[in-house]
């Protein structure tokens, strides 16, 4: 990793005196319905960020269904514009805002990140530095050479390695701005920050009981009643649809990422967007990894790192992290969790889970 490239950015004006944060520039539906029968339940579906969102609000006495088709609407376009504030490419618009940034590094130019998007910009920087660069936001130009950025992705075949080793050794550089500077890419961490905040926006709008999922990133929010928030595991092959579910208490996340989120296949080979910051190939080894937090971001940042680190190092990631609720998936669909995750899945079948030795966590140095 290289501090050099964040004094550069501070020392050309990029961002205000005082920030302090060091800024490492450097799912599909798969929950099986709640009851709708409840009358204190309300539900609505919509998509954005490229994924299903599906949020659950479970209204007190005095709050009517109109409130809470209110705050759907609200949460709408609240979604809608933090899609564009975070899409790696966009007009020259005032609201896409890290598409200006993009296309400012790659022209050398000064910029500046808004205030509202310094604390995700400090939270990738933190779990960059924690996991050793195995989580990395600057893999932006990777992902255009492998056709998998946003909502612009289009896949086909692997892209020339002397193009990839190129762009991946311009991580280890200094370089601030420029042609062969890195891009900025926030989407593994940006959906478990988008429920983070609709959550936010809830509990400050008076619903203090709800469940959120964006692709395959859950939260939840007080109770669910008589019955508990519930969340569904990856049902990646060779495993049965709804094969394992976790109860989710007042406050966690439970974050996956998965091999078939965004990939292509090509000489019977896949190829995904997880890439290996080290290589600029995708990460090898598991077909998903699930983390569960009490943060939305950290859980999609450390389940793209432990799915990064691969089966040798997943642990020891985890231990980096402070990470004690994780569960893996490996190619040959062998389950994986360590024990503080393992005794709270609900299985349904005949699936096995072995139990991995938890990490001593160490204590993670504050934000």
């Amino acid at each position: 990793m290289s501090p050099q490239f964040w004094r550069g950015l501070r020392r050309q004006g990029a961002v205000a005196a005082g920030l302090g944060i060091l800024v490492w520039l450097a799912l599909r539906p798969a929950s099986a319905p709640e009851d709708r029968s409840d009358p204190q339940l309300s539900h609505a579906e919509w998509r954005a960020l490229d994924n299903d969102v599906s949020v659950q609000i479970r209204r007190d006495e005095d709050q009517g269904p109109d409130e809470a088709e209110a705050a759907f609407e609200e949460l709408r376009q609240i979604l809608l514009a933090y899609e564009r504030r975070w899409a790696v490419q966009g007009p020259d618009s005032p609201e896409y805002e890290l598409a200006r940034i993009n296309r400012q590094l790659a022209a050398g130019e000064d910029t500046e990140i808004p205030p509202e998007m310094r604390p995700l910009f400090g939270s990738a920087a933190r779990y960059a530095s924690l996991s050793g660069g195995l989580f990395d936001v600057r893999i932006g130009r990777l992902l255009q050479l492998w056709g998998l950025a946003g909502s612009s992705a289009s896949p086909g075949i692997p892209p020339d390695p002397a193009a990839l080793a190129l762009a991946t050794a311009a991580l280890l550089k200094p370089t601030v701005g420029g042609p062969q500077a890195p891009q900025l890419d926030f989407s593994a961490i940006a959906r478990g920050d988008a429920v983070d905040q609709v959550l936010r926006h809830l509990r400050d709008s008076g619903f203090g009981h709800a469940q959120v999922r964006i692709g395959e990133h859950w939260g939840a929010s007080g109770e669910n009643g008589r019955a508990p928030w519930t969340a569904a595991l990856p049902a990646v092959p060779p495993l049965p649809a709804d094969w394992a579910r976790l109860e989710l208490q007042d406050g966690e996340m439970l974050g996956t990422r998965r091999w078939d989120e965004r990939s292509f296949e090509h000489a019977g080979q896949r190829y995904h967007d997880l890439i290996d910051p080290r290589s600029g190939y995708p990460a090898q080894g598991f077909r998903s990894v699930s983390v569960v937090t009490d943060e939305g971001a950290r859980a999609a940042a450390a389940s793209t790192a432990l799915f990064v680190a691969g089966p040798s190092a997943w642990t020891d990631a985890a231990r980096a992290l402070g990470i004690e609720q994780a569960l893996v998936i490996e190619a040959d669909g062998t389950v994986r969790a360590t024990p503080a995750l393992a005794r709270r899945l609900r299985l349904t079948g005949d699936v096995q889970v072995q139990t991995t030795p938890g990490p001593a966590l160490p204590a993670l140095p504050s934000p």
